[in-house]
């Protein structure tokens, strides 16, 4: 607004003073980047302002916020669910191209191992955060999903090997 201001009040646009206006604001939309961070679904406003007047601050009822502090958590657990859903099962546009491109195996693959790594993400993720509360079962869980991808790894590398040896090709090097 400042720079539409400035241009029509000495009739004409000036660049470098909307490039310098622009560098102004940074600090500012960095502190809005770290809160955006550290409280994703925006709970704090729950604590500061109270449920009624944070539900209607945000147009919704009263009763979601707590239903959301009980399945997920709190913030540990909502962000663990935000990188489950970023990473998990790929939409059905992408998944059909990969089937028109290969075939349904390499399709089923894909959604297979998004999937997988959007759960063991969340959940490496959950568990490292919460570690302090349950140590043992963190640690089982860590130590669990790192071995397992370790072990599909494996597999993966170990079939391709095989399918080279069969067919007789091996692939070039680069």
């Amino acid at each position: 607004d400042s720079g539409v201001a400035a241009a029509t009040s000495t009739g004409g646009f000036d660049f470098w003073r909307g490039v310098g206006e622009a560098f102004a604001t940074i600090p500012e939309n960095l502190v809005g980047i770290a809160a955006l961070v550290t409280d994703p679904l925006g709970l704090k406003i729950v604590e500061v302002t109270g449920p009624q007047a944070a539900a209607a601050a945000q147009g919704v009822s009263s009763g979601t916020f707590g239903a959301m502090a009980s399945r997920f958590d709190g913030q540990i657990g909502a962000f663990a669910y935000l990188l489950f859903i970023l990473m998990y099962f790929p939409c059905v546009a992408a998944t059909a191209a990969v089937f028109r491109e290969t075939n349904a195996r390499w399709a089923g693959f894909v959604v297979a191992w998004t999937t997988g790594l959007g759960y063991m993400t969340a959940t490496l993720f959950y568990q490292a955060a919460t570690f302090a509360r349950h140590p043992s079962t963190s640690s089982a869980w860590i130590l669990g999903l790192l071995a397992l991808f370790a072990a599909v790894v494996a597999a993966m590398w170990y079939t391709a090997r095989q399918k080279e040896s069969f067919t007789g090709a091996m692939p070039e090097k680069a």
